[in-house]
This record gives structure tokens, sequence and C-alpha cells, in this order.
């Protein structure tokens, strides 16, 4: 693996085009636009103020930036540099903003959920105002085919989701939700249904068809903290919900009832309980002497990385729990990220109360298939695009990767690196590593992805 040098940004992280050609990174008032593959700068553009927010539309065409600040956002072309759009949203704010499916409008959500208005770039006009999403971010769902907006409302202490047609603009269903407090909504990957649930404070899951009527609800316990993290199996079969209970459940697409609950347990036994499971440990000499261990110079990109750093341990296992809030944990404590593989046969969880150790989860057996225990808390976890291949960081100068075949440490060859944020390219070939304010691109040989880790 090589590695580019360092880049500077601020205000929000670097983004990849969909189509993995450009690289976008904010630096101040500065939109600076890259060629992935050589890092030559493409593209220059300065706004009229800090970026916060940076998203590219679905063609790779344009890029939007909303500023810090300032209820304004700005629009840029890649195809007419010269061209420039600035949306003003006014008193209503700007909390968040997406692109329309066909790239040609903005939906910005004001603050405080006031509205969410349609702004045209031909017409350079807002075209419609719809309800605000109760939530900015996790309260709005485009569909897979883009054909639905989704939005959860709240209005006189009572959730609603609306269905909104994006070829008119107009609202295809308005209904009340049977929930206290509705948190984030996600479609299935076929866009036949679309998945809810509830805040922390409650237990609650709830299944919507595609024209927003219930299909179902499921509670899993009562009085006690309840879902922190949901996402859907790449092929749609399950819904894997993450909870305090340090345990995920399986939840069926059709019935909403749970096909398994993957328990995560502080203390890994002995066989039979766990006889199929890999417990990874990493080696403290692999943290303390990681700045002496960087492979050796390449000759244009960077550097070159190898080494594993880590042991098998042997049965029974006891995991680090988090002490005080020392390790970075959180009161909820709970599975704070659930993550599927690209094929959606293995599952990865990482729980706030054990912050050290990531679990994947074979879903051919429904059984743990490996716990990787780090020194540090792990921060990120990305999948490959098409392997099964986990990328994860935990704020150290080194990338770890899981593959079934075993565990690779890859070391980046800045010590005062610290990676905190991983994103693959769209064929699996560059992966962006970045830290506070810095990123490397890490250039992958396809001989190694298709290998995956050494054991």
């Amino acid at each position: 693996m090589e590695f580019s040098e360092a880049f500077e940004y601020s205000g929000c992280t670097p983004s990849v085009s969909p189509d993995g050609t450009y690289l976008a990174a904010p630096l101040g008032q500065r939109l600076i636009v890259r060629n992935l593959q050589t890092l030559r700068v493409e593209y220059l553009f300065t706004c009229v103020d800090r970026i916060c927010q940076l998203q590219w539309c679905g063609d790779s065409s344009k890029l939007l930036c909303r500023l810090h600040g300032r209820a304004v956002l700005q629009v840029w072309s890649l195809a007419q540099p010269e061209w420039e759009c600035k949306i003003n949203q006014g008193v209503a704010g700007a909390a968040a903003a997406l692109w329309s499916p066909d790239g040609r409008s903005v939906l910005v959500a004001s603050d405080f959920g006031i509205k969410l208005s349609v702004w045209s770039l031909a017409e350079r006009k807002c075209m419609a105002n719809l309800p605000g999403p109760k939530h900015s971010v996790n309260c709005m769902a485009l569909s897979p085919d883009g054909q639905i907006l989704a939005i959860v409302e709240r209005t006189e202490c009572k959730d609603f989701l609306v269905l909104v047609s994006t070829a008119t603009w107009r609202l295809t269903s308005r209904r009340v939700v049977g929930s206290s407090d509705l948190a984030a909504i996600a479609w299935s990957p076929d866009g036949s249904r679309l998945a809810a649930w509830d805040a922390v404070l409650q237990y609650k899951a709830l299944l919507f068809g595609r024209d927003g009527a219930a299909k179902g609800s499921y509670c899993a316990y009562q009085d006690a903290l309840g879902i922190e993290d949901g996402a859907w199996q790449p092929r749609g079969q399950m819904l894997a919900l993450g909870s305090c209970d340090q345990a995920v459940r399986l939840l069926h697409n059709t019935t909403f009832q749970p096909l398994a609950t993957l328990a995560h347990p502080s203390t890994l036994e002995s066989p039979p309980l766990h006889h199929s499971l890999t417990a990874y440990q990493e080696s403290d000499e692999s943290a303390a002497d990681q700045q002496q261990q960087h492979a050796r110079t390449a000759q244009k990109k960077g550097y070159k990385a190898a080494g594993s750093g880590f042991k098998v341990q042997s049965l029974p296992v006891h995991l680090p729990e988090a002490k005080g809030g020392a390790e970075g944990t959180t009161k909820l404590a709970g599975i704070g990220q659930v993550k599927w593989s690209a094929d959606g046969r293995w599952l990865a969880a990482w729980s706030e109360a054990v912050p050290r150790a990531v679990w994947v989860w074979d879903m051919q057996t429904l059984r743990a298939d490996s716990v990787i225990v780090h020194t540090c808390p792990a921060v990120a976890l990305q999948w490959h695009p098409s392997l099964p291949q986990l990328a994860i960081a935990t704020n150290t100068p080194c990338m770890y990767l899981w593959a079934p075949q075993g565990m690779t440490t890859v070391k980046l060859p800045m010590s005062a690196f610290r990676v905190s944020g991983i994103a693959w390219g769209l064929d699996g070939s560059t992966v962006l590593l970045r830290d506070l304010n810095r990123f490397v691109v890490a250039f992958v040989e396809m001989e190694a992805q298709a290998l995956g880790p050494e054991p």
C-alpha cells in the first residue's frame, strides 16, 4: 500500500465524488477539487465564508457548499467553472442541504424544522416549501430510485410521516406515526419498505410500505434505553438494530420480527459457546513501536506498509470495558455502530461499553466470527465497496484491515497522523484517511485486494 503526502482541510470532511474521479476538500473559504488518482488540483473555488457542509450531486458534475454561520449555500459546476449559484435562506436559516435526485434542485432544511425548501438551479428560485424535517439529517431520506422523499415532521407533539413525489414536489401521503419520538428513518435497498425507530429513551421500531402505510412494529423490551443505530442488509432481507442492552437484533423485512439476537458480552466464553470465534489482540509492542516499524519509502507516491501486529488469544477472553468515559464512551454505552459488508454476509458491530473491541458476525451461521481487540478505542468502521474487508480506525497512525483470512495493521508514514475517519474509493483501489485537520490517500495494490490480509 502506498500513501500520498498529507493535505490540510477544515470545516467539514473531504468527499470523494460518486464516480470515484475527484476528491473535494474544504479549506477555510476555499473548495479544492483534486484528481483522486494523481491528487493534482483540477478546480479551485472560493466561497464567501467557511464551508461547513459539502455534498456532490449524483452525477459528480456539481458541488454544494453550506456556509458556516450563514443561511447561504453556494453551488459550483465542474463542467462550467465560471458558473456560480448562491442560495439565500434568509431568516429561516439553513440547518442542512440535500441534492434532488436529478441534480437540478437543492433541498434546504431550515433551522428548527420550520420548512424544507426546494430551490431550482435552472429557475434560480424556490419552487416549493415542504414540511420541515424533525431532525435535519436523520429524518429525511430519498428512496433508492429517487422517486419519493420521506420526511418525519413534528407538529403539536406528534410525529408524522410525510411522503413527497420528487417529480412534482407534492405531498402524496401524510400520516400520524404511532411512536413517541422518532429519531431516524431508512429505506430498504429496493425501496419497497421504510424503517423508522425511536430515540433511545424507549425501544420501538416501525415498518412502513412505499405508500406510507404501517406494515409492522417491534419492541424488544420496556422501560429501558433502546435503539442507537440501524442498517438494512444490502440485499434487503433484514434490518439490523443495535441497542443499549448490548445486542443487535436482526428483523425480517416482511414480518418485522427478530430472526436472531446477537449478544455482545464483555467476556468471551470457552467452547462450545464461542467455538467458531477468533479473538484477535493487538500487540502492545505494535502500538509502542509503530514509529520504528514504518515500511520502507516508495519511489513516487510515498510509502509502502506491511505487518500484522496482532496475535490470536485463547478463550476465555475478558474484553476491556470503558471506565467512566476515560476511553471516549458516552452515557448510553450501547451498540453505537452496525455496518454490513457489500455482499451482506458479514456484519460489524461496535459497542460504546467496550470501545476497544470490534465484532464481526457471519450471517451464514449467525455466529460471531471474530472479535478484534485494539489498544485504543475504535472510532470508525468502513467496509470495502465490493470485498469482505473491514477497515478500522482507532485515532492512531494505523489503519487496521480485517478479512476472513485474518488481520493486518497498515502503518502510516506520518507518526503524528491520527486516523479518525475512513472512506473507500468507488472501486476499492483508494482509501481516504483523515485526522482532525489533515487527510492522506492510500493506494491499494489490486493483487492485495484480491488476496486480503494474511492471517
